[in-house]
């Protein structure tokens, strides 16, 4: 849930999302940003970026940010901590 970069030299342009990973595990973490967008722990997020990127490009931008950071935190909840070597 990353978008695409093109970089040559000095010049940085970035593409639409990477089609990468699984299309399902793509579709339900964007069906639960829709629903976690109404939530009050993630809408104040959701509406300063919907309203940043403004109105054409706005809500569906915003949900994939959602979603990618629903993605980190179920990460997060499955990985064990690195292990502390003393």
């Amino acid at each position: 849930m990353c978008p695409r970069v093109y970089q040559s030299g000095g010049k940085d342009h970035r593409g639409p999302l990477a089609r990468n990973g699984p299309k399902y595990l793509r579709w339900a973490l964007i069906e639960a940003a829709v629903h976690a967008c109404r939530h009050p722990a993630y809408a104040e997020r959701y509406r300063r970026t919907k309203t940043r990127l403004g109105r054409q490009r706005g809500p569906k931008v915003a949900q994939v940010d959602l979603a990618r950071r629903l993605a980190e935190a179920i990460w997060h909840m499955c990985c064990p901590p690195p292990k502390m070597t003393t």
